[in-house]
């Protein structure tokens, strides 16, 4: 009797009914035919065109940097710290890490799902990441070049940060854990900057000379937290718990007391980067602080963050199928998946 050895490395699954693009299967982990085990080859490849999409799988190991990413691709991962559950949400509960990308130079980038573990800088037009998670990095707005359509939704960033003689415009960052803040040195950018959670470590937004609409936000943090560059801003319906941070007009709120679980959950970042501790709590005051007595802050809105950053497709989390079979017999095989909004 012949058998067969069957050896699984599966994240996601993903399900596209686009037939004009290719999609190609990046995945490290030995034992797994994939198109690609790094991210570099594939980004690289000649074979990969724009309109293209990458789907990452989870591994223990990272899919390296990206130097320039010069085409116009999606790069997909399965989400983050997928452990942090009490019920099972991806059958592999490995993230996908890519280290740095140097430069995006190409438009119609979006990256999605996806873990980093160095910097990322943008330098092209009609940009989206969403649910990504950059912890310990900056991602970097163009310094010397002229973009717009750029779009951060639903991710934990460190901190957004533009030094240069560029402009930004049309620039929506929503429903984000950003756990420093944002810098702009522009006199003409603009954009909406709504629905995050600010400070998780400390806090320091300067918008520059630009004109943004920064509203229903919430700034953790005691002291040492700063804004500046809101001349030409509008700023309204936020809340800080640092006394005189923010203006004292536009239903903004100063001096609101964000220890233990009075506004969130949990405030408490801690060692396990808990995203979950930041859902507002059940009597929270930012459930009424913004118009109309609606709530603020990441979790709020139309678009609320997502923990884990679980892309919006469907997903195996479970999975049961035999290690080893007779060669030609019938392979039995258990899955249970999901959609994600």
């Amino acid at each position: 009797m012949k058998t067969k050895i069957f050896s699984l490395a599966l994240a996601v699954l993903f399900i596209s009914s686009t037939s004009y693009a290719k999609i190609w299967r990046i995945n490290n982990n030995g034992g797994v035919n994939a198109n690609f085990t790094t991210a570099q080859a594939a980004v690289s490849s000649s074979l990969v065109l724009n309109g293209d999409t990458l789907y990452f799988e989870g591994s223990t190991s990272s899919y390296g940097n990206i130097y320039i990413l010069n085409k116009s691709l999606t790069l997909v991962g399965p989400g983050y710290a997928l452990n942090n559950w009490t019920s099972a949400v991806q059958a592999n509960l490995f993230s996908a890490t890519i280290g740095s990308i140097t430069n995006i130079t190409a438009a119609n980038v979006k990256l999605v799902g996806l873990e980093f573990t160095g910097e990322v800088s943008l330098s092209a037009s009609n940009f989206t990441m969403e649910r990504c998670n950059m912890t310990n990095y900056y991602f970097y707005l163009p310094s010397s070049t002229n973009v717009t359509n750029v779009i951060f939704k639903q991710n934990i960033l460190y901190n957004l940060y533009e030094n240069g003689s560029s402009a930004i415009t049309n620039l929506l960052i929503t429903n984000n854990l950003i756990l420093t803040g944002l810098s702009f040195t522009g006199a003409n950018e603009n954009g909406v900057i709504e629905f995050n959670t600010f400070g998780l470590i400390n806090c320091g937004i300067d918008l520059g000379q630009s004109f943004f609409s920064l509203r229903n936000n919430i700034l953790i943090g005691s002291a040492g937290n700063t804004i500046t560059g809101l001349s030409n801003s509008n700023v309204e319906y936020n809340m800080a718990h640092q006394s005189n941070l923010l203006p004292a007009n536009n239903n903004n709120q100063n001096g609101v007391n964000m220890n233990g679980s009075t506004v969130f959950v949990n405030n408490n970042w801690g060692t396990s980067q808990n995203d979950k501790n930041y859902m507002l709590s059940a009597t929270s005051p930012a459930r009424t602080a913004g118009a109309g007595g609606t709530p603020i802050g990441a979790y709020a809105g139309t678009t609320p963050y997502l923990p884990s950053g679980i892309p919006a497709i469907p997903t195996i989390y479970q999975l049961s199928m035999p290690s080893a079979i007779t060669t030609g017999s019938t392979i039995n095989v258990t899955f249970s998946s999901k959609s994600n909004n």
